[in-house]
């Protein structure tokens, strides 16, 4: 897990712009995904605007589930082990 935080870091996860600006291949840098922009590291974790409506709002739901479901668990409230 640590290696791939750290190479997210150094943007040196194999992207498309990874592939055409770091290694010097004849490739397309744009997103595989949406199409519209440069493909790396913050694109993809946070500026895909088709991943948004999907991929992002679930992750974010996900978080906020996760944080309601703490907070009543340290108020003492009776919640099931599923968050």
């Amino acid at each position: 897990m640590e290696r791939l935080i750290i190479a997210a870091q150094d943007q040196a996860h194999n992207t498309h712009y990874h592939q055409k600006n770091i290694m010097k291949q004849p490739s397309d840098s744009t997103c595989r995904i949406s199409y519209k922009a440069e493909e790396h590291i913050k694109h993809i974790v946070a500026g895909c605007l088709t991943l948004v409506p999907s991929v992002y709002t679930k992750r974010h739901n996900n978080v906020g589930g996760y944080i309601n479901w703490t907070i009543y668990k340290h108020m003492g409230v009776q919640v099931t082990n599923k968050c």
